[in-house]
């Protein structure tokens, strides 16, 4: 029953991150709400606050995923792809990735945290 609960925890987890980053994309991460955050889940919002207590850790959480996908790529390069081209193709695709729309949720993310991110 615990790797039960586990997985739906890291499902609802996965589903609120999805959301919001909808929602900043479509609305910005400052006028975009954790109780529209929930309902886009299809979530109650006490849930969204057990894995996310503020907007920052959420838009942290959102950051952090960028981050271990990279982290996950590195690990699992073959030797002929070299740090600076794995490096490289991953900016790229991460900037057209966040940019859709003209809107870059990874750059509104890190304004709202605090963190600087350039793109371009």
């Amino acid at each position: 029953m615990d790797s039960l609960g586990a997985d739906r925890r890291q499902s609802n987890r996965a589903a609120l991150i999805k959301a919001a980053v909808a929602l900043f994309e479509s609305s910005g991460v400052d006028d975009t709400t954790l109780e529209q955050v929930a309902a886009r889940a299809r979530l109650h919002v006490q849930t969204l606050y057990r894995h996310f207590p503020s907007k920052k850790d959420l838009t942290a959480a959102i950051n952090q995923d960028y981050f271990d996908r990279f982290q996950a790529e590195m690990e699992q390069r073959g030797p002929e792809l070299d740090t600076l081209t794995l490096w490289r193709d991953w900016i790229d695709r991460s900037c057209s990735e966040v940019t859709r729309g003209g809107r870059s949720v990874i750059a509104s993310a890190c304004a709202s945290s605090g963190r600087r991110l350039r793109c371009g």
